[in-house]
C-alpha cells in the first residue's frame, strides 16, 4: 500500500479497496514463506554451514513430489528423485540435470512383500548412501523427504533412513508412539481433550462382548480401527443395533485381518477438524490455522477449508492441550518431536465439544489450506527446521495470517461406475466400489484454471513440456488424486464461488475426473450455509446426482459405440459393393438400410445431390441406372408426395408407368439393382409398399 493510500480517509480508502479488489477479491498477496526465522536453535548451533542441506531426496511421487521439487529449487538445493519405471516419467523441464539433479530408478516406493532388512526399499537406502559416498557427497548434507503415504509413517523405514540421512520427519520413536492409535489414545487421556467411548485392549471375544453389552444402548455406531491404519484404510463402521452374536462375528473377522485395533464410539454427527502443528529442534511448538475436512467420500477428503464457528477461547484451549500432549511425549521419549504434525479431532458443533481422533506425523495433503490462510510455505518450513532454524513466535504467526477464507478441492482422475458395474463388483468381490482410477489412458488435453486468488497444485509430470499434455496415466493403481485447486476470498462465500469458477474452468479430455462431483458438493445448500456435518446428506446427495449423470453418460457412450460400429460395418460393405465383391441387389440384405438412409439421406426428403453421393458409394451412376432394362414395379398410394418423390428420383432411372385400370395405386418403375434401397426408403418415410418384378 502506498503512503498516499495509507493517509487516505476511511471513505476514500473504502472506495479504493472497491476499485482495486472487485468482486470479493483479496488484496494482492505475496508468496508463501517459511514459518521459521533465520536464527538457529540451541539444538542446531554447530554452525550455520554445518546445518545447511545441499540435497533433498524425494522419496515419493505425485503432487507432493512436485511441491518438494519446486521448493527445493527455490531454496537452491539439488535433488535426488526416487522413481518407479512404471510411473509417469520426469521430463527434462521438471529437473535441473545440469545443476546436479538426479533420478534414481527403484523397484518400489514401498515394499509391502517383505519385512525387516529384506525389504527392497530399506536395502535401497544403503545402496544410495554408497552411491553418494562414491560421489563424495557428505550424508549430513542430504535430507530425505518422505511426503505422505507410502513410508512417511512407517517407523521401520524411518529408522533405517535415519542411519544414512536426515529425515524430514520426527524420530521413528515418535512415529511408533503416535502411529499406534491405541497408544495415542492412552497418551491423550492425560490431556483435557476427551476421547470418544473406547474399548482399549481386547484379550478375547469375551472382552468384546462385555464392551458391546455395556455401550450398545448409549451409542449409535461403533468404529473398528486398525491401530496402524491411515488414509481411511483399516476402518469399519458397525451399527450398534446389530445383534450381539453378529457383532462378535464382525469382531472375529476384523481381528483376523488386523492384529492390533481399537473399537470406539463413532460420533455420527460431527465435523472433522485439524490443527496444523510445527515443532523445531528445541521443542518449540507453534500452530497454523485450523482447517475443516468434513466432506469426505469413503474416508477420503474431497473439500477442505478453514474451520469456521470456532471461538478464540476454543482455539486457545486446543493449543494449550496439544502443547501439553507433545510435552508429555517429549518427557516420555527423552527428546522433542521435530517437524510437522496434524492433530485431528471430531468437533460437535451443538455441544461445542472436541474429541481426539489421531495425530499424523507427516505433512498432510490438505496443508495448502492452512498455508494460504497463514501465509506459510510448509515444505520450506520443513527444510528450515531440519537445518536447525527457530520457529517464529506464535504472536508473529497469528499476526501474519491473511484473513479472508481459504478453500480447496481435490481433483481425481477416476470414473464413476454404472449400476451394473457396481452390482458386478458386489457379486464377485463383496464390496461396493463407486469409482475406479482412470489408469492406462492418455490425457489428450488439460486446461488448468488460473486467475487471481486461485492456486493450482498438481503432479507436474502431467505436463509433457510440449503444451499438449499427452502423457498416459500409469496402469499401476497409484493415487488418482493429481490436482489440488485452492481458492481465496474475502469471506467464505467468495472463496466458495471462486473455487466453483476455478473447477469449472478445469478442462480434461481423454479420461474422466470427479470434477462434476466436486461442483455438486460446492453447490449443496447445506454446504453453502456452512452447516455440513458427517451425518448430513451432502455427499450422499452429490453422489446420487453424479450416479444419475454417470448413467446418462454411460448410455450416451454406448449409443456412440453402437453408432460407430454400425457406421464402420456400413462403410466396409459399401466398399465391398463398390469393388464388386458383393453383387446388387442381393448385397442390400447385408446392409443396415435404416442406418444407411438416416446417415446419408437424412430425416427429410433427400436431395438429388444426396442420392447421387449415396449411389456413388455403391459404384452406380445415374446414367447407368437410367438405362437399366432389368426393372421392378413398385405400387404406392397415389398422392402429392408420390409425385414429389418421383420428381427427385426421376434423375436415377425411376419413372411412372401407365396406370392400370385395376390398380388405384401409383406404379413406379425402379431399376432392379436399387429396388431394395428405394423400397426401404419408402417404407421408412412413407409407409408400406408392394412390389412385383418385371423383366
Amino acid at each position: 500500500m502506498t503512503p498516499e493510500t495509507q493517509r487516505a480517509p476511511f471513505g476514500s480508502r473504502f472506495l479504493l479497496d472497491l476499485l482495486t479488489t472487485p468482486q470479493g477479491y483479496l488484496a494482492v498477496e505475496g508468496p508463501l514463506v517459511s514459518a521459521c526465522t533465520h536464527a538457529q536453535t540451541r539444538a542446531g548451533t554447530r554452525s550455520p554451514s554445518s546445518n545447511r542441506l545441499e540435497y533433498i531426496m524425494v522419496a515419493n511421487r505425485g503432487i507432493i513430489a512436485s511441491m518438494v521439487i519446486q521448493e527445493a529449487h527455490k531454496a537452491g538445493k539439488k535433488l535426488f528423485v526416487l522413481w518407479e519405471p512404471e510411473d509417469l516419467p520426469y521430463f527434462e523441464h521438471l529437473l535441473n540435470v545440469a545443476a546436479g539433479d538426479i533420478v534414481f530408478p527403484i523397484q518400489a516406493y514401498k515394499d509391502t512383500r517383505h519385512k525387516g532388512p529384506e525389504r527392497t526399499d530399506i536395502q535401497l537406502l544403503q545402496r544410495l548412501s554408497r552411491i553418494l559416498e562414491a560421489l563424495q557427497i557428505a550424508p549430513e548434507t542430504v535430507a530425505i523427504h518422505p511426503g505422505y503415504g507410502f513410508n512417511s509413517e512407517d517407523p521401520e523405514w524411518n529408522e533405517a533412513a535415519g542411519r544414512y540421512f536426515k529425515v524430514l520427519a520426527p524420530s521413528h520413536h515418535w512415529i511408533e508412539l503416535l502411529g499406534n492409535k491405541k497408544e495415542a489414545n492412552r497418551f491423550c487421556q492425560e490431556t483435557a481433550i476427551p476421547l470418544p467411548i473406547s474399548a482399549g485392549d481386547f484379550k478375547d471375544k469375551e472382552d468384546a462382548r462385555a464392551f458391546f453389552r455395556q455401550h450398545h444402548t448409549s451409542v449409535q455406531r461403533f468404529l473398528f480401527k486398525d491401530c496402524f491404519g491411515g488414509g481411511g484404510k483399516g476402518q469399519l463402521e458397525v451399527d450398534s443395533s446389530l445383534p450381539e452374536e453378529e457383532f462378535i462375528t464382525v469382531f472375529e473377522q476384523f481381528a483376523a485381518r488386523h492384529p492390533a485395533f481399537i473399537i470406539s464410539e463413532f460420533v455420527v454427527s460431527n465435523r472433522h477438524i485439524e490443527m496444523q502443528v510445527m515443532i523445531d529442534k528445541e521443542g518449540t511448538i507453534r500452530f497454523g490455522p485450523m482447517r475443516d475436512c468434513t466432506l469426505q467420500r469413503g474416508k477420503q477428503k474431497i473439500i477442505e477449508e478453514i474451520a469456521i464457528g470456532i471461538s478464540p477461547e476454543q482455539v486457545r484451549f486446543l493449543r494449550e492441550n496439544i502443547t501439553a500432549f507433545f510435552k508429555k511425549g517429549e518427557a516420555k521419549l527423552g527428546h522433542p518431536y521435530e517437524g510437522l504434525a496434524t492433530f485431528e479431532m471430531m468437533y460437535l458443533p451443538k455441544e461445542k465439544r472436541f474429541y481426539f481422533l489421531e495425530v499424523n506425523t507427516r505433512i498432510q495433503v490438505e496443508h495448502p489450506v492452512s498455508g494460504h490462510q497463514g501465509g506459510i510455505q510448509f515444505v520450506q518450513t520443513q527444510f528450515d527446521i531440519a537445518e536447525g532454524k527457530r520457529l517464529k513466535s506464535q504472536e508473529q504467526l497469528d499476526a501474519e495470517e491473511r484473513g479472508g477464507h481459504t478453500m480447496e478441492a481435490r481433483i481425481c482422475f477416476e470414473r464413476f461406475l454404472s449400476s451394473a458395474e457396481r452390482d458386478a463388483f458386489k457379486k464377485t468381490m463383496g464390496v461396493d466400489i463407486v469409482t475406479v482410477p482412470e489408469a492406462g489412458l492418455p490425457i489428450q488435453t488439460l486446461k488448468l484454471p488460473a486467475g487471481r486468488d486461485v492456486t493450482v497444485y498438481m503432479d507436474n509430470r502431467l505436463d509433457a513440456g510440449d503444451g499438449q499434455h499427452t502423457v498416459r496415466m500409469p496402469n499401476k493403481q497409484y493415487d488418482s488424486m493429481v490436482i489440488q485447486v485452492v481458492a481465496r476470498g474475502r469471506n467464505r462465500d467468495a472463496a466458495r464461488r471462486r473455487l466453483i469458477t476455478a473447477v469449472e474452468a478445469l478442462q480434461v479430455t481423454g479420461l474422466q475426473t470427479n470434477r462434476e462431483f466436486v461442483l455438486e458438493l460446492l453447490r449443496h445448500p447445506l454446504f453453502i450455509r456452512g452447516e455440513a456435518t458427517s451425518d448430513m446428506p451432502v455427499v450422499r446427495d452429490a453422489m446420487a446426482c453424479i450416479q444419475r449423470l454417470s448413467e446418462i453418460n454411460n448410455y450416451r457412450q454406448e449409443q456412440v459405440k453402437r453408432y460407430q460400429k454400425r457406421q464402420q460395418q456400413t462403410q466396409e460393405r459399401l466398399l465391398a459393393i463398390r469393388q464388386q465383391e458383393l453383387a446388387l441387389p442381393e448385397a442390400f440384405a447385408q446392409l443396415d438400410l435404416p442406418h444407411l438412409l438416416s446417415t446419408h439421406l437424412g430425416l427429410l426428403k433427400p436431395t438429388v445431390r444426396q442420392i447421387k453421393q449415396l449411389l456413388g458409394h455403391l459404384g452406380l451412376s445415374p446414367q447407368a441406372l437410367y438405362q437399366e432394362r432389368h426393372r421392378t414395379t413398385v405400387h404406392w398410394p397415389l398422392g402429392i408426395l408420390a409425385y414429389d418423390l418421383f420428381d427427385t428420383f426421376s434423375a436415377f432411372g425411376v419413372h411412372l408407368e401407365p396406370r392400370h385400370p385395376a390398380h388405384a395405386d401409383t406404379q413406379l418403375s425402379v431399376p432392379w439393382r436399387i429396388q431394395p434401397l428405394f423400397c426401404a426408403y419408402l417404407q421408412q418415410y412413407a409407409g408400406v409398399v408392394s412390389t412385383e418384378q418385371v423383366s
